[in-house]
């Protein structure tokens, strides 16, 4: 409760004041060395805390309980220079002051119980982890799958604390990861409602040679060629694609479209009877097959 300094100045001025008497230490015989000692309280100390009775005459004017309360009060009316003075002579107890483990584990690092972490061993690591320039919660969050499947996870853990590598650093970049996942799987499911907003509604992009048609209750974009006629489908994730070009005003509603540049589109379009003799495979001639056959006859000569 207080200092061995201080404990022994408070005997020597007890025993200054005439309150207590101090017997030589006594020795242990089998070690010779010293193994207690014994305090006796003077007829002074137990008349001053009522153990006794006064029975002394009075010497002076005054009885002698009020001359020993007098004596008392004057001699400890100020503190004394050899003896502590301030908390100790306070409070005493030193529950107060005493620095403790907080009682309940953090809860991040709660799942350390089913792995056999014991509430004190998990103290104890987060202090060894603070000394590593690391924190437990940070290693426990990272190595959490591994640690969870080690054999050892006690010694595993700590041989992680011991080691070079940026936890902090990692779980950061593994944290921004998932904020951008987060925010592409938003981004996707606002463009999907976007685009069923937009069912049966045709756009084109600024040269007015494409168009753009939302189908199927959003669920398909059909991509026309205005200069050939050619009709594709938008595969994979294209509704945020489509989005993010109408909101920058790369596309725009059919409506709003110069009519002048669609006539031009059309003109450039190849007539139907074009269209057909492209598409019809060509038949194999006579002259084109003599031609075929010296062809091949120069291929074997070479």
């Amino acid at each position: 409760m207080q200092s061995e300094r201080t404990f022994y100045r408070s005997l020597a001025d007890l025993e200054q004041a005439g309150l207590i008497e101090r017997p030589a230490q006594r020795r242990y015989v089998e070690a010779g060395l010293f193994g207690r000692a014994y305090l006796h309280l003077t007829p002074k100390a137990t008349m001053l805390l009522g153990l006794i009775e006064d029975t002394r005459e009075e010497t002076t004017g005054h009885p002698q309980e009020e001359q020993d309360a007098l004596v008392v009060s004057q001699r400890f009316a100020h503190p004394s220079a050899n003896v502590a003075d301030g908390a100790n002579t306070k409070d005493l107890n030193p529950n107060a002051f005493q620095k403790r483990q907080p009682g309940h584990v953090p809860q991040d690092l709660q799942r350390l119980r089913s792995l056999g972490f014991l509430d004190f061993l998990i103290f104890k690591l987060m202090r060894e982890a603070r000394e590593s320039g690391k924190r437990l919660s940070d290693v426990v969050e990272v190595c959490w799958p591994h640690l969870r499947q080690a054999k050892r996870p006690i010694n595993y853990l700590r041989t992680l604390l011991s080691s070079t590598t940026d936890f902090g650093h990692q779980l950061r970049a593994k944290a921004e990861t998932l904020a951008l996942v987060r925010e592409a799987d938003r981004a996707r499911a606002n463009a999907d409602v976007t685009v069923r907003a937009l069912d049966g509604q045709s756009f084109l992009d600024p040269g007015r040679k494409m168009r753009y048609t939302v189908a199927d209750a959003g669920t398909t974009l059909t991509v026309q060629s205005l200069l050939d006629g050619v009709v594709r489908r938008a595969a994979g994730q294209w509704a945020v694609g489509f989005v993010a070009a109408l909101t920058e005003g790369r596309i725009t509603p059919e409506e709003g479209a110069n009519h002048s540049h669609l006539d031009v589109a059309v003109a450039h379009r190849p007539s139907e009877i074009e269209r057909s003799s492209l598409a019809r495979p060509r038949e194999l001639t006579m002259s084109v097959s003599e031609h075929l056959s010296k062809l091949r006859a120069l291929c074997r000569r070479a």
